[in-house]
């Protein structure tokens, strides 16, 4: 078979990860990515082959989604005409419209609830193929046409049967003569993040004035870092951030 996968997340690298280096030994892989945070820098980093469709990326208010959504709609439709994908996978609606028009099948992953994330559950559930989710998802009016597995994403890469924390990978990164902390800091810019403030300036640096006596403090984050938070930045290769996650005293 060919079988098309589009990311348009990191997470959603880590989700197929495992699926598609096993699929590779069988079948013949397309993988489309758009501009977003470290995404390509994963697949460049794990040596992956790629193709960046949308490399601007795109902005996230409403009209920058919908741009950025005709824009791939567009890439996408091209490029399954010219290389014939048996099958489309991914948690973006894109491959759901191009589905829908080339009568190539979709299965569209998502662990949300369809009222968690009603945009992308209009703009997509009406047009997939079949929706994969947890047990635990309400897909709402879509629940007939969608199949449930008794897990979660995360365990698609961090089951023991995928992931086993090797502390040798990033001794050369942080210093254990002390326990450490890694603090997280996403961009939040998504447009279900809509009114979530996260972690403030404040904030962090109670959290870091508290744990600061008590062992090494770690930071990674999607946002620039004011100067005085810089000095915690984590510079670990990309594809080692669970090991680091793993050995951890304590994430936030």
């Amino acid at each position: 078979m060919k079988i098309l996968f589009h990311l348009g997340h990191p997470a959603h690298y880590h989700l197929f990860k495992n699926s598609i280096k096993e699929l590779q030994n069988r079948h013949k892989i397309f993988i489309l990515i758009k501009k977003k945070d470290i995404l390509e820098d994963l697949l460049i980093e794990e040596k992956i082959p790629y193709t960046n469709i949308l490399p601007e990326g795109r902005k996230d208010s409403k009209i920058g989604i919908l741009l950025g959504l005709i824009k791939s709609d567009l890439k996408i439709f091209n490029f399954c005409v010219k290389n014939k994908p048996n099958l489309l996978i991914g948690t973006s609606p894109n491959i759901t419209h191009i589905g829908k028009l080339l009568k190539i099948p979709s299965l569209n992953f998502n662990e949300d609830d369809a009222e968690a994330v009603p945009l992308y559950a209009k703009l997509s559930y009406p047009f997939s193929s079949e929706i994969i989710t947890p047990e635990s998802c309400n897909n709402g009016k879509w629940e007939s046409k969608s199949i449930k597995y008794d897990s979660y994403h995360e365990l698609a890469y961090l089951h023991p049967n995928n992931f086993y924390p090797d502390i040798e990978r990033i001794k050369k990164y942080l210093d254990f003569s002390k326990p450490y902390f890694l603090l997280r800091f996403s961009s939040l810019n998504a447009h279900h993040d809509s009114g979530v403030r996260g972690l403030s300036a404040d904030l962090v640096e109670k959290i870091i004035s508290i744990l600061s006596s008590k062992g090494h403090i770690y930071i990674t984050s999607e946002r620039k870092l004011n100067n005085n938070l810089e000095k915690y930045r984590l510079l670990v290769p990309l594809s080692d951030i669970h090991h680091v996650i793993s050995f951890a005293n304590l994430y936030v």
